[in-house]
């Protein structure tokens, strides 16, 4: 089989572009195959940087091909078609837990008219994608934010404990 030789000219844009283009878009950009890419990264020993190739496998956010324009339409789709089952989902949460839906409204509302300030992640520092977590739902007002990761976690280890 035939193996056409990789120019100077070919190394180096594939160098320069390893952190920027997936290996198809390169194999494209050089009329190559994406297996010669691959065997040519290794053979020449091209690193990726990590976090850059963590996002080229798991693209998420604007980079993810089902992006549109904030809504994962395969998340839209379920949504729309299980719309029934949600809502029976809903209100089951709304019985079981009314203190916590209750706590949770009258917080909402304290933060839109002005009694509850937000603030950064009681935790982490971050100002982006904070919530209202409370202790006692018997004090609505009494809230801590945390940002969703954190409190996702919170929960969790809640979890684990009980």
């Amino acid at each position: 089989m035939y193996r056409k030789p990789w120019t100077n000219k070919e190394r180096k844009f594939l160098s320069d572009n390893i952190n920027v283009l997936t290996n198809f878009e390169i194999s494209k950009e050089l009329s190559r195959t994406e297996y010669a890419v691959a065997t040519t990264i290794r053979r020449y020993k091209i690193q990726r940087d990590y976090m850059v190739a963590a996002k080229m496998r798991n693209p998420s956010g604007a980079n993810s091909p089902q992006w549109k324009g904030g809504q994962v339409m395969a998340n839209a789709r379920f949504r729309a078609s299980h719309k029934e089952e949600l809502a029976l989902c809903d209100i089951e949460y709304k019985m079981r837990y009314p203190e916590r839906v209750h706590a949770g409204n009258a917080a909402r509302y304290a933060l839109k008219t002005g009694k509850i300030k937000k603030q950064p992640c009681k935790i982490s520092g971050d100002t982006k994608n904070v919530v209202m977590h409370h202790d006692d739902y018997n004090k609505p007002y009494n809230v801590i934010f945390l940002s969703r990761s954190n409190h996702m976690i919170l929960h969790l280890k809640a979890k684990r404990l009980c």
